[in-house]
């Protein structure tokens, strides 16, 4: 029998999405909560994890990973016009895509699922308000 197990993070950064036509395309920053689904056997065993399918700890670790890289920074995509101005400054992160939602979902679940291998990564969600989450699954 397949079990999931879920724990998430939070962490405040500043992004900006440049050809949005909104006023998303202007400097601003959200409160972030990252969510990762962890799916696998219970273990039956005689090792620390004997009744789970993986410590919490350890997914919390996975997790501060990307908190870490991500945490009070300010992303940008490399195809944005001011990555020129930017790139380079204490707390500038630049990525190959536009720092929406669903692209930090998906750098994320590709992140999650080699930190936690060889369990199985089943669903990321990247919560960027209250009322606005995106989610990548296998």
């Amino acid at each position: 029998m397949k079990t999931t197990v879920t724990r998430f993070v939070e962490f405040d950064t500043g992004h900006r999405v440049a050809r949005h036509e909104s006023k998303c395309r202007h400097l601003h920053g959200h409160r972030y909560k990252l969510t990762v689904e962890v799916e696998g056997e219970v273990k039956n065993d005689n090792s620390p994890e004997h009744g789970m399918v993986i410590d919490f700890a350890r997914v919390k670790d996975a997790l501060n990973v990307i908190h870490d890289e991500w945490d009070h920074r300010f992303l940008i995509g490399s195809d944005d016009p001011l990555e020129a101005h930017l790139a380079g400054s204490p707390g500038v992160v630049v990525l190959n895509v536009q720092p929406t939602a669903e692209n930090l979902a998906s750098i994320a679940f590709a992140r999650l699922s080699q930190l936690l291998a060889p369990l199985t990564v089943k669903r990321v969600s990247m919560q960027e308000t209250t009322s606005c989450e995106a989610h990548v699954t296998s």
